[in-house]
């Protein structure tokens, strides 16, 4: 059923390629900020509080 539909769209063919290249683009985006990311942020981050209840309230 998918493939005949799939068939009958003009250009299809270009969503795959896109999201193949995507996938791969963001993946190593993320990789290569995480490993630039400075150890003074790093630092900051690590002392966040994940509960919430010692009344510091995000905007």
């Amino acid at each position: 059923m998918f493939n005949t539909s799939l068939q009958s769209i003009v250009g299809v063919e270009i969503y795959a390629i896109v999201s193949m290249l995507l996938l791969p683009a963001v993946v190593v985006g993320m990789i290569v900020y995480a490993l630039h990311i400075a150890t003074s942020t790093m630092k900051l981050i690590s002392r966040l509080p994940l509960d919430g209840d010692d009344g510091m309230h995000w905007n």
